[in-house]
């Protein structure tokens, strides 16, 4: 914004800059692990027929490997005995027994 104050030889300018952050975190890979990741990346792209970033090709490793866990069963989970606990820490009480 510029303004001028009659009676003055003054011309304020004022202005704001809006900046935007991109957070940006270094990984240290080895030089074959760097071209594993190119050629991964590359046949990314020619899948998706649009130019692909390491980041893009990252997060599809990270959802490849996702998807090939195996989704533990809750019931085993539950009977499963931990450190100190059981399944029988489960049960349901009456309220007359506590």
């Amino acid at each position: 914004m510029i303004s001028w104050l009659p009676g003055s030889n003054k011309v304020n300018l004022i202005y704001s800059v809006n900046l935007i952050y991109i957070m940006t975190t270094v990984v240290k890979v080895k030089k074959e692990t760097a071209r594993e990741l190119a050629m991964i990346a590359g046949k990314l792209a020619m899948k998706r027929r649009k130019k692909v970033s390491y980041d893009e090709a990252i997060r599809f490793l990270l959802e490849k490997d996702r998807e090939q866990r195996p989704v533990p069963d809750l019931k085993d989970l539950i009977k499963k005995s931990f450190h100190g606990a059981s399944f029988k820490d489960f049960e349901e009480y009456a309220y007359e027994d506590v």
